[in-house]
């Protein structure tokens, strides 16, 4: 019977991983189609405003649009769930959150692989110029993706009004996750030179600094272990929504979260089995990010960390790495 165990195992792996390539083959399969259908077409959307991004240097917008309902030509109108990148100008009086009517948009050819697979990767649809006006036709009057996007651009230029331009620029790459495009290079340069510039990167142990900041903090008061682990939680959420994310930040701030509620549950913490589920959760929302080098990264340097410190705490007299009684936590 122990015989046949590695067996199943390896059964189960292959078994996983060929249902796994199934989906992924039939997720981008779907997702070209869609991009085909909306290359260098011209369509009439009803969308909704989901982000806004502005460049202060050269003034162009970037709307994400998650769209409603379109039409082509004469067609009737078909509902849709569809997001697409919108390049603009003039149309400041937009916000998160509204709803917008643009007619006969002119979406972008897709020239090459490389243009596609940066829209299969982040699940975009399509790219669209549009230098017309906009319409709005409703906007909310409450809006949660609206509240949050004000805020924390809020934050940023409440920041960049006080700060120094170099301090405000390490400020803002490292600990809110956007970065000034105007200054940036200023401080870069220093950087390259002493072969640093990953610092300058957003990551999860910007998370876990403050995490153990504010647990090291609380340690000191005293209080109970369950007010302290909700406020832990708490301080991560509102950094993790008054921030620009990443893919190992998001690494992070799901782990400290499994932390929290195992503890908040008096479950067992098991790191490793922690950190499966946050692969697994994080494949099953996007499957191209197994081909994204920075997810790569960032996993492989946390799974190595924690068998690394299982490999230290093992005795002397055991074995050179770890035995089948000893599970990984």
């Amino acid at each position: 019977m122990t015989k046949l165990l590695p067996i199943r195992h390896l059964g189960l792996i292959l078994l996983f991983f060929n249902v796994s390539y199934f989906l992924n083959q039939q997720t981008i399969s779907w997702n070209e189609k869609r991009i085909n259908f909306y290359s260098n077409a011209t369509i009439n959307v009803i969308a909704k405003v989901i982000d806004i991004n502005k460049n202060d240097q050269t003034s162009l917008s970037s709307l994400t649009l998650q769209i409603q309902r379109l039409k082509t030509d004469a067609t009737r109108w078909h509902h849709v769930n569809d997001t697409i990148i919108l390049y603009t100008r003039g149309n400041d009086y937009l916000a998160v959150g509204d709803i917008i009517y643009i007619k006969e948009l002119k979406c972008s050819a897709i020239k090459d692989e490389r243009q596609k697979n940066f829209l299969v990767r982040n699940q975009y649809r399509a790219t669209s110029f549009c230098t017309s006006k906009i319409k709005r036709i409703k906007r909310p009057h409450m809006d949660f993706y609206r509240f949050i996007h004000r805020t924390k651009h809020t934050i940023r230029n409440s920041l960049k009004k006080k700060l120094p331009s170099e301090n405000f620029n390490l400020l803002s790459s490292i600990f809110l996750g956007k970065r000034d495009t105007t200054n940036f290079h200023f401080i870069k340069k220093p950087f390259m030179t002493w072969g640093i510039t990953h610092y300058l990167a957003r990551s999860g142990l910007h998370l876990a600094v403050i995490f153990i900041a504010i647990a090291t903090l609380l340690n000191c008061l005293f209080i109970p272990i369950i007010l302290k682990t909700f406020i832990i939680f708490l301080m991560c959420t509102l950094y993790a929504l008054f921030s620009w994310s990443s893919i190992s930040f998001t690494r992070s701030f799901l782990l400290i979260s499994g932390y929290q509620l195992c503890t908040l549950l008096k479950i067992p913490i098991n790191s490793f089995h922690l950190l499966n589920i946050v692969l697994l959760s994080c494949i099953y929302f996007n499957t191209q990010l197994i081909f994204s080098l920075d997810f790569q990264l960032t996993f492989l340097l946390t799974y190595s960390l924690i068998l690394i410190n299982k490999y230290k705490h093992l005795n002397p007299g055991q074995s050179k790495f770890l035995r089948k009684k000893q599970p990984i936590s």
